[in-house]
């Protein structure tokens, strides 16, 4: 993986995890409930890495510089529906970082042509409005990113959509279990992976994650086994050592 080999500290950071976690998501059912999932995974890994995010619910608008014409996805109102589909869409925001990722960005079928991997992006880049910085998103601010023929505006909605992504499907005690179960296991195979490359674990060490040194410590030398039922269990002479151990998680439904 070129990102293992040549990524930065920060792009390793944003990039590697929501690669991860396309290995398990699929793009079926409803389109808009594909990146509440991963949104919400996310949160946990970042969370546990000590990284700030939010998920923050966008427009976006698909342009084709080459032929012309364009796609919107997403609403100005997103809701869940009664049946709990989320119509919308919806990104994760590093507010101290400036960038923004798009983890199921291809799941829409013009950008997927192009590529299909998750889109980052910086916010300092506003089509209208000043960059935000760390403060909160303006209503309208538009944010630019460019991928093939494709020019993406990512239309940032008025915050008081946020709370929509915390209800519906998000509220759901299965989808709650799921989630923890799979965003423990993103977070377990980020850190194994990290662990198992010397010279990108020692760029990543780096990175604005303040939680990431100390779980790379942790697990130096112990083996990990991907699907287990225990997703962030690692072993090491014999001794059991659980990530959610090490961070501290409650602010995401998680007890240590």
């Amino acid at each position: 993986m070129k990102l293992l080999e040549r990524g930065e500290p920060d792009q390793l950071l944003t990039m590697l995890p929501p690669l991860l976690v396309l290995d398990h998501v699929a793009y079926s059912g409803a389109p808009g409930n594909v990146c509440v999932q991963a949104a919400h995974e996310l949160r946990i890994v970042y969370t546990a890495l000590g990284v700030p995010v939010e998920i923050k619910p966008v427009r976006l608008e698909v342009h084709n510089m080459k032929r012309g014409g364009g796609t919107a996805y997403g609403v100005g109102e997103p809701y869940f529906t009664e049946t709990d589909n989320f119509v919308g869409h919806c990104v994760l925001r590093f507010p101290t970082l400036d960038r923004f990722v798009d983890t199921t960005v291809g799941q829409f079928p013009d950008v997927a042509r192009q590529n299909s991997a998750p889109l980052l992006g910086r916010t300092d880049v506003v089509l209208q409005g000043n960059d935000p910085g760390a403060n909160p998103w303006p209503t309208g601010g538009r944010f630019r990113a460019l991928r093939g023929d494709l020019e993406l505006r990512y239309i940032a909605l008025d915050p008081t959509y946020d709370e929509v992504l915390l209800s519906g499907l998000s509220a759901n005690q299965d989808f709650k279990r799921g989630t923890i179960n799979n965003g423990l296991n993103t977070l377990a195979q980020t850190v194994y992976t990290l662990s198992k490359f010397e010279d990108a674990a020692r760029r990543a060490r780096r990175a604005t994650a303040p939680n990431l040194p100390t779980l790379l410590d942790a697990v130096a030398g112990a083996e990990w086994t991907p699907g287990a039922e225990q997703t962030d269990y690692f072993v090491r002479d014999g001794v059991t050592i659980r990530l959610r151990d090490l961070v501290d998680l409650s602010s995401v439904g998680i007890a240590s």
